[in-house]
């Protein structure tokens, strides 16, 4: 089986951090680029000329602003391919939305503390 120049990992949830260890497996120096995709929209990357056989590198990534990963794709234009190891990931925390029964309560507090105070102030003659 032959070495993969292109290895796509698409992921089943959102992540916020993904990272895996790569190495070419020839002696000369290989240019190998990680790209983090949220949808088909390319959020990041990272390229690195690695040596041959001189040990893995870790290629790693943190979604900022918002974005997540649902897709990396790893590349290199070396015919001999690639080998990786030591896959890392944090899944994406949910963005949770409060219901308006929650938030009508949340508002009714200061509403009717300012109402008791408005109440203490008028006087009766």
């Amino acid at each position: 089986m032959p070495n993969p120049t292109t290895r796509t990992f698409t992921f089943s949830q959102p992540l916020s951090i993904f990272g895996l260890e790569a190495e070419p497996v020839v002696f000369n120096t290989v240019n190998i680029t990680l790209e983090f995709y949220n949808g088909d929209d390319l959020v990041g990357s990272i390229t690195h000329d690695l040596r041959g056989l001189a040990g893995a590198r870790l290629f790693a990534a943190l979604a900022t602003d918002g974005d997540v990963f649902t897709k990396a794709v790893l590349t290199t234009t070396d015919p001999t391919g690639f080998g990786t190891a030591q896959y890392r990931y944090a899944l994406a925390q949910a963005q949770t939305v409060p219901e308006p029964s929650t938030l009508a309560l949340i508002a009714m507090g200061p509403l009717g503390f300012g109402y008791q105070q408005l109440r203490r102030r008028v006087k009766v003659l």
